[in-house]
């Protein structure tokens, strides 16, 4: 199924393109200079593929340099994160997500900028998403 939901968070901006059973492919946008949320999943895997710009991933605590073309594979309960290390630019890539369960309740926080880890989803309303 194709949709076009787009949601906006204080890092950028994510729009599912298209979902099915056990799969979802997003296109994530990240402002210049922001990062998501250090994070794992219990529930999904994720593929990644930086389609512009460039950044710096983080996997389970090691760090590589991206670029446009750069393919990154995340098992499920891998922590993970990846930042958009150029001032001006945004980075975009397409994430596709395997799994039952595709929904926000499966991100498990264990660091972010904007304070969102404390709550881990705890009295977290929509509107601090």
């Amino acid at each position: 199924m194709t949709t076009n939901k787009e949601s906006s968070y204080p890092w950028g901006t994510a729009q599912t393109i298209s979902e099915g059973e056990g799969y979802k492919v997003k296109r994530i946008s990240i402002h210049p200079s922001q990062r998501q949320s250090y994070q794992e999943h219990e529930q999904r895997a994720e593929a990644w593929m930086v389609v512009s710009g460039e950044g710096k991933i983080t996997i389970d605590g090691k760090e590589n340099d991206v670029t446009t073309a750069a393919i990154v594979m995340i098992p499920k309960g891998m922590k993970h994160r990846i930042e958009n290390t150029n001032k001006e630019e945004k980075l975009i890539f397409i994430e596709t997500q395997f799994g039952l369960h595709l929904e926000e309740g499966d991100i498990i926080r264990h660091d972010d900028d904007y304070g969102r880890h404390l709550d881990n989803w705890n009295n977290v309303g929509v509107e601090q998403l």
